[in-house]
């Protein structure tokens, strides 16, 4: 046979295997093929399959740049964490052929940065939604995508709803859903006290069952008392700490919270609506705040049990109770759980942490009135997703958090327990349990959402954690929770930088003069926040007020009737909240 017939026959097959080929694969690439066939595919033609990116906002979870490039170095040391975390990805890139997940740089906290990655295409597949503005505000600036069709059917909707149906509605407008909880399955995160056991017991301070510390219903009176008992400038030690501005509300400082709620203000905010209606909000300057606030003025200077921390910012503040200066500082109940687990001598070398670190609930003020310390975070998801990657992302959450990804988690957990915490003293033995993988699966401590499965042989966590903490965890779960405020965030939204300024020169002025003229610093406070922060007039904020305020209105009647019932609360809604 000649080379010119061979090269023509060679050529008349060649072309079409050819097209047979790539016609093959560009039918693989179009088709939605079960796992099966995707393994069988080669390693090139799998990785060209994948064409959906979720970059999810996971902190921890999956490997940083920094692990991938030392990935074998780690592995011949063994750190066996990073291998785990490459097999939580590889087997949910399995699972799903056409998904590829991006490592995210993100950082959670900024609007300005979000409202950016957006716009350039750089903004994470999915995202804390509870700072600043909140759910709500997230949702009326259209930031973040309608996933009510991927929550219809999921499997963690009912239990939400019957444990935190009430908070999950913040995250609901006009019947659709903008949002999912973010907090894994762990004991409810609640803010309190965290406190100094051992200063208590030599102070003659004792809860109800002879241990050192304040008793699980205190009150705003004995409140002042504990910390002016802790106080002993000899020692060079003061009751309690508190700081300007603390990140972990991102709105309002939280100390002023604590002390102002007991005097019967509403919830969260430093606005009233501006009853003239030329404005939306006006600073609010009513008798509870200036009675708040000279209650705090008296604590630092009448009682000097307050150690301010006026030069500080951010959650700097916390260092004056673990530096053994103070006796008491505001914080949640997990930061202490995780003292317990991770740093199981973080006071004293020789005393365990547990024996020295307790948490109380926030204390009862006038009329029963508490402020309610509930905290659960949101997470909205990138609105400039397609319906092919919006699914997918919803997926890697779900894997993640509750799927199998948060089973491997788990079982990442039970390994370091068996390998090494069995053979360690208790207090030790905690170490290897990382307090992030708390699981509670119980009625009484239910999570946001509801892992699915808790491999066998997970040890019982709460037969971990002090006592004393579950018991002021209890307490703190059956404070009214007033969620409503979330619908109401983004009225506020206007100038929150500014606001945050304005409340740290009051609390700078009341914390670095004892003879600050409360009133007078107030109005001075308002005078420039109206000009500046409150000087917008919001679309259709009438209705979103009265709404908002006639919700807070049947809070309080339902949860607090003899402070409904009161000639004060009457005053208080006639004057400053009514605007309609």
């Amino acid at each position: 046979m000649s080379k010119k017939l061979l090269k023509w026959i060679g050529t008349g097959i060649g072309i079409p295997l050819m097209f047979i080929l790539t016609g093959s694969l560009a039918l693989a690439a179009e088709k939605e093929m079960n796992l099966y066939e995707y393994t069988h595919l080669p390693r090139e033609q799998r990785l060209k399959y994948k064409t959906i990116v979720v970059e999810p906002y996971e902190k921890g979870t999956t490997p940083s740049e920094i692990e991938l490039k030392k990935a074998e170095e780690m592995i011949l040391s063994g750190e066996t964490e990073t291998v785990w975390k490459y097999y939580q990805l590889a087997l949910f890139e399995a699972t799903h052929p056409k998904v590829k997940v991006k490592l995210s740089t993100y950082s959670g906290w900024k609007a300005e940065e979000l409202l950016t990655g957006l716009a350039g295409g750089t903004a994470p597949s999915y995202y804390d939604i509870t700072q600043e503005a909140g759910p709500a505000g997230y949702i009326k600036q259209g930031l973040v995508a309608d996933i009510t069709d991927l929550v219809k059917n999921w499997d963690q909707t009912p239990y939400i709803q019957s444990h935190y149906g009430a908070l999950w509605e913040c995250c609901w407008d006009k019947g659709r859903c903008y949002g999912i909880p973010t907090v894994d399955p762990m004991i409810p995160c609640i803010y309190g006290f965290l406190y100094r056991k051992d200063w208590c017991k030599e102070a003659g301070i004792f809860n109800g069952k002879g241990e050192g510390g304040p008793p699980l219903n205190w009150t705003i009176k004995e409140f002042r008392e504990i910390f002016m008992k802790l106080t002993d400038p000899k020692k060079n030690r003061w009751g309690l700490t508190v700081g300007p501005v603390q990140w972990h509300w991102g709105l309002k400082n939280p100390a002023f919270q604590c002390m102002r709620a007991p005097f019967g203000t509403q919830p969260w905010f430093w606005t009233v609506p501006d009853k003239s209606g030329k404005y939306t909000w006006r600073f609010d300057t009513s008798p509870q705040v200036v009675e708040s606030l000279e209650f705090l003025r008296d604590m630092i200077w009448k009682d000097k049990s307050i150690i301010t921390g006026a030069e500080y910012s951010g959650g700097e503040v916390n260092r004056e109770f673990w530096g053994n200066r103070a006796g008491a500082y505001y914080f949640r109940n997990m930061d202490g759980i995780g003292k317990v687990f991770g740093a199981p001598h973080v006071f004293s070398p020789t005393i365990p942490t547990e024996e020295i670190l307790g948490f109380a609930p926030v204390p009862a003020g006038k009329y029963g009135l508490r402020l309610n310390t509930r905290r659960v975070s949101f997470n909205g998801f990138n609105p400039t997703l397609s319906k092919e990657e919006l699914k997918a992302a919803f997926e890697y959450a779900d894997w993640i958090r509750v799927g199998e990804g948060a089973t491997i988690s788990l079982e990442y957990s039970l390994h370091n327990w068996r390998t090494i915490g069995k053979t360690l003293p208790l207090e030790l033995a905690r170490t290897t349990l990382p307090w992030q993988t708390l699981v509670s699966q119980t009625k009484e401590f239910p999570g946001s959402l509801r892992i699915r499965k808790v491999p066998e042989g997970f040890p019982d966590i709460l037969k971990m954690i002090p006592e004393g903490m579950l018991d002021a965890t209890r307490v703190s779960l059956k404070i009214p929770a007033y969620t409503n405020f979330f619908r109401a965030t983004d009225l506020t939204v206007p100038g929150l930088g500014k606001e945050l300024a304005g409340l740290m020169s009051l609390y700078q002025a009341i914390a670095s003069n004892p003879n600050v003229d409360i009133e007078k610093e107030l109005k001075k406070t308002a005078d420039m926040l109206n000009a500046t922060v409150f000087n917008v007039k919001l679309e259709n904020d009438r209705e979103a007020l009265k709404e908002y305020f006639q919700g807070l209105d049947n809070f309080y009647k339902e949860y607090y009737p003899d402070w409904w019932k009161s000639k004060e609360y009457k005053d208080l809604f006639e004057n400053y909240y009514k605007c309609w």
